[in-house]
């Protein structure tokens, strides 16, 4: 996928580094939780896990003109839901300059496009307010709640 600013393509190994620090910031391990990534080689090994897992598509989202890995998204086919929930992280320098929007924004449409769901989910922390923003922006309702812990949003037509 391609956007003004953004190329949004399948993780890979060459991604490890980068892929180490973003799982190891203070708002991946806040709220999604410590993946017990401690180098570039658990790096690998967990790229290769999501490689391996079916139902799990990372893609990482770099700026277009530097070529610069600086975030991820994703589509998760979970047991425990009946849809695919999307994800997103960016790493702290690139939060805050709507690259989360874009990158969300373009996974949506190429979802609603494919014709593979007549509905999304996000699963976040209710204390992630950045996170709520963003999912309120791209057409998201709240939905349930699952044990206090989680906020699950749905998204059901294309508004974006």
């Amino acid at each position: 996928m391609e956007t003004s600013r953004l190329l949004i393509r399948p993780i890979e190994m060459g991604d490890a580094g980068f892929l180490f620090f973003l799982v190891n910031s203070p708002g991946w391990l806040h709220y999604i939780g410590d993946r017990n990534v401690g180098d570039e080689n658990q790096a690998k090994a967990y790229i290769e896990r999501i490689q391996n897992t079916p139902d799990f598509e990372y893609m990482t989202v770099t700026l277009k003109e530097e070529n610069i890995p600086i975030g991820v998204v994703s589509l998760i086919k979970r047991t425990e839901y009946e849809h695919p929930d999307i994800g997103y992280a960016l790493l702290p320098p690139y939060m805050k300059q709507g690259y989360a929007y874009e990158a969300t924004s373009s996974l949506i449409k190429q979802v609603w496009a494919s014709g593979i769901t007549t509905c999304l989910l996000a699963i976040t922390k209710p204390d992630n307010l950045s996170s709520l923003r963003l999912l309120e922006k791209l057409g998201f309702s709240r939905s349930e709640s699952y044990n206090d812990d989680l906020a699950i949003y749905r998204f059901f037509g294309n508004s974006i």
